[in-house]
């Protein structure tokens, strides 16, 4: 949003949040709101709705909940919903200090005006849709914080859907734990995360209760087991190699983020070399395909597209290497003949199809400080493990001659699948649905016996003054 037209919507806002006139921003979100696609028509016109928060984080997730029939499920644009943020958080605002507002009077002084402003919004909102149940894809996501718990207060539950869960080595458990911790009590409902390994840590953290997590698997996991038992590899003309792309900073949970800033400290050799070998490779075996699958477009294929050129080597120049972020990962792991990767669960899903699946395992890889972060490091036996950019080349082209995976092998990496990603049972969206129909039915059944007071459920906002909250009161 240009900053000119901000100022101008902010001051309105605030100025209605002040007096608790929320209908017009109401009237305006209650139109922006996107229904997904369920993918059929809706037979049952009272299926319980969802109301997802951060929607572009789910990854698939809400298409899979719609499709299932057992919801209708709404989705806020993430810009939108940000804006909202804004209009009381300024955007240089630190995300650790809104992770723990209650370290600076300034920022929890934000927390109170933002959450006032929430307590009237969001039952008008609520009731206009219907919403049933909030969802989040993070426990860490700063601005779905304070709308998730003002959620709760309200009447509707807040669930959140954790999507990273690759908990694979000590490092990353400390850290979820350390992490966590940070964050006070969970302020919602209940919370789903993947495996055991992640439920484990959020527990010992004191983060949340035992009775509020539960582990059910990965949503995009049970299509994906499916396919792999009925894949039948159809005629191909061209073999096929997929490297999935990392950042540099993959795997250092809690000591920089994915692409640091700081080039001292992270996976900048590793990254830079295992490109430019995977690129050599395309270049010199113009029969083969090769594909460049990194998580998101823009800055990562900038910095793909950067190292090449620092070894003379022109993308556009290559025509059988394809660098594409908008590709299926899970269909490009059943098509192709060998994958490449590092720190990420589609080794796993590659490992489970039994495709071979190599691992550069070079450069800072090698180094003591970095043993704790590498993802699978105890594990790494069911893969090939490729310990130079020239070993690497040559392991894929052994590996394209030669696919085979022995039995003992993929039993090793079923059960690898099975601890750190999702059951092979396939069962994860029955789960999940089961789990969040418990939490409405819950709270259906609370506010039917213990209805919430009319001041809190239907609150209009107070007065905002430098000693704190105001009292709220009925409308």
């Amino acid at each position: 949003m240009p900053k000119l037209l901000r100022r101008i919507l902010k001051y309105p806002a605030l100025l209605f949040a002040r007096l608790g006139i929320v209908g017009p921003l109401v009237f305006f979100y209650a139109r922006i709101v996107e229904e997904v696609d369920p993918g059929h028509s809706r037979g049952d016109g009272n299926l319980p709705t969802l109301f997802a928060l951060t929607s572009n984080r789910f990854r698939g997730d809400l298409e899979i909940l719609a499709r299932t029939g057992e919801f209708r499920v709404l989705q806020v644009p993430f810009a939108w919903q940000a804006r909202l943020v804004n209009l009381f958080y300024p955007l240089d605002t630190p995300r650790e200090a809104m992770l723990q507002p209650e370290a600076d009077e300034k920022i929890a002084r934000m927390q109170r005006r933002y959450r006032r402003f929430l307590r009237a919004f969001l039952p008008a909102l609520y009731k206009k849709l219907g919403v049933d149940c909030v969802i989040g894809a993070a426990i860490g996501y700063v601005q779905d914080l304070d709308w998730g718990a003002v959620s709760e207060e309200v009447g509707v539950p807040y669930v959140v859907l954790h999507r990273e869960c690759f908990v694979t080595n000590s490092a990353h458990f400390r850290r979820f734990v350390e992490f966590s911790g940070k964050m006070g009590k969970f302020s919602g409902s209940h919370i789903i995360v993947h495996n055991e390994v992640a439920r484990d840590a959020f527990i010992r953290s004191g983060y949340v209760s035992p009775d509020h997590i539960s582990s059910l698997g990965c949503l995009r996991m049970d299509r994906f087991v499916q396919r792999v038992r009925e894949n039948r590899p159809g005629a191909r003309s061209r073999k096929k190699v997929v490297f999935f792309s990392f950042a540099p900073g993959v795997g250092l949970l809690g000591r920089t983020g994915l692409w640091p800033k700081d080039r001292s400290f992270g996976f900048f050799a590793l990254f830079e070399n295992t490109h430019v070998a995977f690129a050599e490779l395309a270049r010199d075996n113009p029969e083969i395909d090769f594909i460049v699958k990194p998580k998101w477009g823009d800055h990562w294929v900038d910095e793909i597209d950067r190292v090449l050129r620092n070894k003379g080597i022109e993308r556009r120049g290559i025509p059988n290497l394809q660098i594409t972020a908008e590709a299926d990962p899970q269909g490009l792991i059943l098509d192709s003949d060998v994958v490449v990767g590092f720190g990420s669960t589609t080794l796993l899903e590659a490992a489970i199809a039994a495709k071979p699946v190599i691992v550069p395992y070079f450069d800072e890889a090698l180094r003591p400080e970095y043993v704790d972060y590498i993802h699978l490091r105890d594990n790494l036996h069911v893969f090939d493990v490729a310990e130079s950019p020239e070993a690497l080349k040559a392991l894929i082209v052994q590996r394209l001659e030669d696919p085979t995976v022995m039995a003992e092998c993929i039993a090793a990496r079923e059960l690898l699948f099975e601890r750190y990603v999702s059951s092979l049972r396939g069962d994860a969206v029955r789960r999940y649905i089961e789990a969040i129909k418990a939490v409405i039915a819950e709270r259906r059944e609370t506010l039917r016996t213990q209805p919430m007071p009319r001041s809190t459920a239907w609150g209009r906002l107070g007065v905002q003054t430098d000693r704190g909250d105001a009292e709220v009161g009925a409308p």
